[in-house]
C-alpha cells in the first residue's frame, strides 16, 4: 500500500470525508486528493506541502514526524542535498590600519592653522585689487522672447477589450470566465501560457495564486496572492 492509499484508508477507517477534513484543517480538497493519489507534482512548494502533510497527520492522530519523513522521501527524493549546495564560507584578512603618530597629527593641525590665517589675510587684499582694475561694464540687453506655447496633452487611449495573459510559473488549478462564458477549468502545468480577450470582463480564480504571472492589456500585474493560496479577481474595462 502506497503513501496516499494509506492516508485514504486511515481517513475512511475513521469515517471522515474529504469535505470534513477540508473544513477542519483548512487544507483545500484539491491538495488532500493529490496527497491521497500520490500526485505530488501539483502540490505547492515544499514548505507548504510539508505543512499540509503535518496538519493532515495531526488531524488523523498519526505520527506527524514519521509521516513527514516518508512524504519528503517520496516527493523530493531527486532533489539535491541543500547542505551540499551551501558555499563554504571563506575568511578574509585585511591589513591593520596604520596608526597616526601624535607628532604627525600636531604638525598637520599647525599647517592648517597657517593656511587659514594666510587665506583670511590675503583674500581681502586680492579682492580689492581685482575690483579696482575691473572696467565698468554695461550689462548686455537680453532679447525678450514670447513664452512658448505648451502643447496640449495627448488624449489617453483606452483599450476596447480586456486582454489577459496567464503565464504559469508553477502547476496551478485555474478557472477562467470571459463575458459570462466558462472558458477554462483545469490544472495547467508550469510553463504553459494562455491568452484571453473579453469585450466587457474576465474573471479568474486560481488554486495556487502565487504560481501565476498575469498581464492585463500589456501591463504586468501583481500576483493574485501567495503560493498555495486560493484567490480570485475580475477584470473589466
Amino acid at each position: 500500500m502506497g503513501f496516499g492509499e494509506w492516508l485514504q484508508a486511515e481517513r475512511e477507517r475513521q469515517g471522515f470525508t474529504l469535505e470534513q477534513v477540508e473544513e477542519e484543517t483548512k487544507i483545500r480538497r484539491f491538495y488532500l486528493d493529490a496527497l491521497e493519489k500520490d500526485n505530488f507534482n501539483v502540490l505547492p512548494p515544499k514548505v507548504y506541502a510539508t505543512g499540509f502533510v503535518k496538519k493532515y497527520g495531526k488531524f488523523l492522530g498519526l505520527d506527524e514526524q514519521l509521516l513527514v519523513e516518508e512524504f519528503q522521501r517520496l516527493a523530493y527524493a531527486n532533489e539535491p542535498d541543500e547542505a551540499m549546495d551551501q558555499p563554504i564560507p571563506t575568511r578574509t584578512y585585511e591589513p591593520e590600519e596604520r596608526r597616526l603618530k601624535p607628532r604627525n597629527i600636531l604638525a598637520g593641525v599647525a599647517f592648517l592653522i597657517v593656511v587659514v590665517w594666510l587665506g583670511s589675510y590675503l583674500l581681502p587684499l586680492l579682492t580689492d585689487n581685482i575690483e579696482d582694475n575691473e572696467p565698468n561694464q554695461v550689462p548686455p540687453q537680453t532679447e525678450q522672447k514670447s513664452p512658448a506655447k505648451t502643447p496640449a496633452p495627448a488624449p489617453v487611449v483606452q483599450a476596447d477589450t480586456v486582454q489577459l495573459v496567464i503565464d504559469a510559473q508553477e502547476p496551478c488549478w485555474v478557472l477562467v470566465v470571459v463575458d459570462g462564458e466558462n472558458r477554462l477549468e483545469k490544472i495547467i502545468p508550469a510553463g504553459e501560457k494562455l491568452e484571453y480577450e473579453g469585450k466587457e470582463k474576465i474573471y479568474i480564480k486560481a488554486g495556487n495564486a502565487g504560481g501565476l504571472k498575469l498581464t492585463l492589456n500589456g501591463n504586468e500585474l501583481e500576483p493574485l496572492g501567495a503560493k498555495g493560496e486560493v484567490a480570485e479577481k475580475e477584470f473589466t474595462l
